[in-house]
């Protein structure tokens, strides 16, 4: 593990009031954006815990608040700028000072000391390479007039042997590599999470293993182009078999894939490895095959559509989601047909979609031909109604067919009702009876929605034990 040495900090000039000379000891992290930052973001609890910090619910009561940002989609940094701003007056009124105000993440990364030029209430900037760094950049940053940026790159960080806070319900992460070595001409991460890494797999065996002691039932295995994995000779479809034998969970999916890592020996473990769940998020970006080349995604949509074809050979009802951009430089209307055909062609069961919004540091960001934002959002509502419409048919076509549900916890909408999650990663919500978190249920699926299905339980589970949980 790396990450451990001082490095250089700066110091920004900072006007505004700074703090009684003792050492804060409450925390509070606002999480935006993917999976992997809501795991930073346990690493970081855990390490300010380690260092003598207890957790606030409440942003307004805590001594110092950080928000862990993403930088993928444009107006990420104002949102979080914003959003501090808000908790920085607050913080002033209801407590008669000031708390310590940090950013960290993808856009912290990013941008480092011009967050602070625009942003003079900010008391700290970290980058995604530095968190084992800060208590000590949290006592630094109490005790100068300035504002302090630490975004040192470290190429071999991997957080391994860091503490973690302990898991809230019975689903997890756990990152098996960090960093991206593609060259995307749209993304910011390979800038903002630096080259690729992959952790040792005794080492993910052993996190996940600690997780299925304290409760865990699912882990989702993460990576920036997670089945690119290697270390060794080691490849991702042994991992996730390592995984299945000796990490104790019952499920295990994993995010995001690359299109060209779908290997036959990934789909063949899929199919083989009981606790690997048939779900894929599987991003096209495009079914253009110019703009692919343009973004560089190092696959044509023939290719794509060969993945999805073996993917459902092997598992016909594998569920499969996507991400969509439309809108890119150079987009023409045939582009844009070429993607909505795509969609039709391969029916998703759902799909994140996005007008392109240029990423300063980026190839893309440079390009000139750019879509007006008439279009792209035209595009981008054809888009969605085309996605929406076959998403709603799939989901119908469920209707009347039995499932296995893992129960997380209360429905946000009706807490007197469950909600849980297919082996295909479909969202379910059913009654809430005699069901708790972490139980497996045999369900039959009685109406559908836009992105919810409806179901009843065949009978009540009889669930075994992993730690402390029933499943």
């Amino acid at each position: 593990m790396r990450g451990r040495k001082r490095s250089p900090v700066t110091a920004t000039a900072s006007p505004h009031l700074r703090y009684p000379p003792k050492m804060p000891r409450t925390f509070h992290i606002e999480t935006y954006g993917c999976q992997m930052n809501v795991l930073d973001s346990d690493v970081v609890g855990g390490i300010l815990e380690r260092a003598g910090y207890a957790p606030a619910s409440d942003p307004l009561s805590a001594d110092v608040v950080l928000l862990n940002t993403c930088a993928v989609r444009g107006g990420a940094e104002t949102r979080v700028l914003n959003r501090l701003e808000a908790i920085h007056g607050e913080s002033r009124k209801r407590r008669g000072s000031e708390a310590l105000l940090g950013l960290m993440g993808c856009v912290a990364q990013a941008q480092g000391e011009e967050l602070v030029a625009r942003a003079p209430f900010l008391d700290l900037v970290v980058g995604t390479d530095r968190y084992s760094e800060l208590p000590r950049l949290l006592e630094e940053a109490l005790h100068r007039p300035g504002a302090l940026v630490d975004t040192t790159p470290d190429p071999e960080m991997t957080y391994e042997g860091e503490p973690r806070v302990e898991p809230r319900g019975v689903t997890g992460f756990v990152s098996v590599a960090r960093g991206c070595d593609m060259s995307c001409t749209f993304c910011i991460v390979p800038r903002t999470r630096g080259p690729e890494r992959s952790r040792r797999p005794d080492d993910v065996i052993r996190e996940v293993r600690r997780l299925a002691g304290r409760g865990v039932c699912e882990v989702t295995l993460l990576g920036q182009k997670v089945n690119a994995y290697r270390n060794g000779d080691v490849r991702f479809a042994e991992l996730l078999r390592s995984v299945a034998q000796g990490g104790g969970v019952d499920r295990i999916r994993f995010t995001s894939p690359h299109p060209l890592w779908v290997s036959d020996d990934l789909i063949r473990t899929m199919k083989e490895t009981p606790q690997v769940c048939p779900g894929l998020h599987l991003p096209l970006q495009s079914g253009s095959e110019s703009v692919l080349k343009r973004m560089k995604r190092g696959y044509s949509p023939s290719r794509f559509l060969n993945s999805v074809a073996d993917l459902r050979a092997s598992m016909p009802e594998i569920g499969l989601t996507t991400d969509i951009i439309v809108g890119f430089p150079g987009e023409t209307d045939a582009d844009h047909e070429a993607t909505l055909e795509m969609l039709r062609e391969i029916r998703f069961d759902s799909a994140f979609m996005f007008a392109y919004s240029p990423r300063p540091g980026t190839a893309a960001a440079e390009m000139s031909d750019t879509v007006s934002a008439e279009a792209a959002q035209a595009r981008l509502r054809e888009v969605i109604d085309t996605q929406e419409k076959i998403g709603r048919q799939r989901n119908r076509a469920q209707i009347g067919r039995g499932s296995t549900v893992l129960i997380e916890g209360p429905s946000k909408k009706r807490p007197d009702e469950m909600f849980g999650r297919t082996p295909e990663n479909r969202s379910v919500v059913l009654p809430g009876d005699g069901l708790e978190a972490g139980s497996v249920v045999d369900v039959r699926i009685v109406d559908a929605y836009a992105h919810t299905l409806r179901a009843e339980p065949l009978a009540h589970p009889a669930p075994t034990s992993i730690g402390d949980a029933p499943c």
